[in-house]
């Protein structure tokens, strides 16, 4: 029951541990379903471990959770990874689209972004508010000098964030999106947003001049609201894409019923 291998190292023909079937001799070991752990025969290279479904392992290579995409572990993304919109995939669905698809995100967001804010916020932590940081450490030049008041009160710190702060916590929630799924914006969802920038450059420009509107003020906000209630829409739509977490709509009409 044993043989040789590399200058006479005795080793075990086969282990059979778990759910996972036995090995070849090329150390190939299916698993059932990619969960048993099969050890098969070692070869010439050493190469005899094999977890789930990967074939000629050198080392351990457990199933991804949440339907292929890896829990967020905060920090730098790893080498290769995307960062801020460098993924090759696109949004599942545009900023646009995503308000029909979340009609009650949408709605919501429009009014009181903070709620869906912290929400998502917590789905990317994995719902560990442990891992809590202010902006998640995006603004970090800033943000360091918070650190020794986070700890110990990370729940209160993020509704903070999410209520005094939502446009940066809908970003931070979209770098976190994109680092995680490896997800990048449309073309079309670049445009919307650089375009609201230049209408706040062009309303600071005018403000210089001495002209400031009323009515431009107030179309540039509801523009902006607008944008972040699309956002909170579109990242609903990805974690439930992603995640096969479904949000359910409440039931109004019950309620009026009542």
């Amino acid at each position: 029951g044993q043989r040789r291998v590399h200058g006479g190292t005795l080793l075990p023909k086969e282990i059979n541990m778990g759910k996972g079937e036995k090995g070849d001799h090329n150390g190939n070991g299916p698993g059932n379903n990619g969960q048993g752990h099969a050890y098969g025969h070692q070869n010439g290279h050493g190469n005899g471990n094999a977890y789930g479904h990967q074939k000629h392992g050198a080392g351990d290579a457990p199933a991804a959770s949440y339907s292929g995409a890896a829990p967020y572990s905060g920090g730098a993304p790893a080498a290769g990874a995307a960062q801020y919109g460098g993924g090759p995939e696109e949004f599942h669905k545009g900023m646009i689209n995503a308000c029909f698809t979340q009609p009650f995100t949408c709605a919501l967001s429009c009014l009181f972004p903070c709620f869906k804010a912290r929400s998502h916020r917590l789905t990317m932590l994995d719902n560990d508010i442990t891992r809590y940081k202010c902006c998640n450490d995006r603004y970090s030049c800033i943000t360091k000098h918070c650190d020794s008041c986070v700890k110990g009160n990370e729940s209160c710190c993020l509704w903070l964030e999410a209520c005094c702060c939502s446009s940066f916590a809908i970003y931070t929630n979209r770098s976190m999106i994109e680092q995680r799924f490896n997800v990048r914006d449309s073309a079309c969802d670049s445009c919307i947003q650089i375009c609201l920038c230049f209408c706040q450059i062009f309303r600071c420009i005018l403000a210089c001049m001495g002209y400031r509107s009323q009515e431009l003020d107030m179309g540039i906000d509801c523009a902006y609201a607008a944008m972040y209630a699309c956002l909170n829409s579109q990242h609903e739509a990805e974690i439930e894409f992603r995640l096969g977490i479904k949000t359910a709509e409440p039931d109004y009409a019950s309620h009026m019923r009542r």
